[in-house]
């Protein structure tokens, strides 16, 4: 899924139009920083023709729960009786905001009593409510699944979700780091074979256009985006200026050997391994 409102929605027109417009081929891709400058134009471009391209999405309404005259008022005066004990500290007004607080909690059962009967009262299994029966029924025979805490490498638990999420972050730096050397290498000679003439191995072909619109019509459909948001579709999208501009880039990163700093960052998203759970409960 992506931020962008639905893909049949947009005006495609008009995204090639503002793409053509905003994207300059002319640009120099000589250093490590003009390739991730370029990158960075590249990605910015797209994400912002997308966006002003997108329909506006209208807003939900709001799920806020419509209390009767007489609660309003009862929530009135526990606020006002608040106020009042705020200022005095007096015992007497401290006896009436706690009457005034149990007065309110049982309007508001009441109403939340009455609320859910009429919903359920209005619940039918036809089209014409969208089966809202089977949709209320469904979830009471889905299992729920307790997540159990994380176990922290110095010890004790993680529990919260932002512990968690630290934990991860903490486990994933250390397991996503580069080889260690087997052997020791001197990289001067390397680099001094590299540098030779005739070299046995041919260089690498620059890419062209035409290669890149096949390689994005080889692309899996429905497949969620990265961390930019670009996904297949918007690709396929992309006018001719837009192609060339990324064919430029490609052509650029091998050329310097340097890959962009903005294509290296990921989203990961950590997934609860629920069957694992169910051997340990049935063993």
């Amino acid at each position: 899924m992506t931020s962008y409102s639905t893909h049949w929605d947009h005006d495609w027109t008009s995204f090639r139009e503002l793409v053509n417009c905003k994207l300059d081929p002319k640009v120099s891709l000589k250093t490590e920083n003009d390739v991730d400058v370029a990158t960075k134009i590249f990605t910015t471009t797209v994400q912002e023709c997308c966006w002003l391209c997108s329909p506006e999405t209208t807003e939900r309404p709001s799920q806020c729960k419509v209390y009767s005259e007489e609660v309003r008022a009862k929530i009135k005066e526990k606020r006002r009786l608040r106020r009042v004990w705020h200022t005095s500290r007096h015992t007497s007004d401290k006896k009436a905001l706690n009457k005034a607080s149990r007065e309110l909690k049982v309007l508001i059962a009441e109403a939340n009593d009455v609320s859910l009967q009429t919903h359920i009262e209005n619940l039918t299994a036809t089209k014409a409510t969208n089966y809202s029966l089977w949709k209320a029924c469904k979830n009471f025979n889905r299992p729920l699944h307790h997540k159990p805490p994380l176990r922290k490498q110095g010890g004790g638990w993680a529990r919260t979700a932002q512990s968690k999420a630290e934990t991860f972050a903490k486990h994933l730096s250390e397991v996503f780091k580069p080889n260690k050397r087997v052997s020791d290498v001197d990289e001067s000679d390397i680099d001094s074979i590299l540098s030779q003439d005739f070299q046995l191995d041919r260089h690498l072909k620059l890419v062209t256009p035409g290669e890149i619109v096949r390689q994005i019509k080889c692309l899996a459909n429905n497949k969620a985006p990265g961390y930019d948001l670009i996904d297949k579709r918007i690709l396929e999208e992309l006018p001719r200026k837009g192609i060339v501009y990324l064919t430029m880039l490609f052509n650029a990163i091998m050329r310097v050997g340097h890959f962009p700093e903005l294509w290296k960052v990921s989203l990961v998203t950590m997934i609860h391994k629920l069957i694992i759970n169910y051997y340990i409960y049935y063993l």
